[in-house]
């Protein structure tokens, strides 16, 4: 994620993050990578090992968040993105 010119964080999301109840996961970073199969919601972030989810289904990846200032890529409001292939 890029905040700004000199600001970018990775996959496990903004350093120093606090709570916030606002975020799918408030407990974890804004702007980490996560993870919804069916009703669950997962962090993904910068992990190496297995995940374990209880559904099957649909992946579908998102950022912990919102991205700043609604600009290109913004996503819905419950911070997924949807990715087909």
């Amino acid at each position: 994620m890029r905040w700004g010119r000199d600001r970018r964080d990775g996959p496990a999301g903004e350093k120093n993050s606090p709570f916030n109840e606002a975020r799918p996961l408030p407990n974890r970073p804004g702007a980490a990578l996560i993870g919804r199969i069916g009703g669950d919601v997962f962090f993904i972030g910068d992990e190496r090992g297995a995940i374990r989810v209880r559904n099957s289904g649909r992946l579908e990846l998102g950022i912990n968040g919102r991205v700043p200032g609604g600009q290109l890529g913004e996503l819905p409001r419950d911070g997924l993105l949807l990715i087909r292939s």
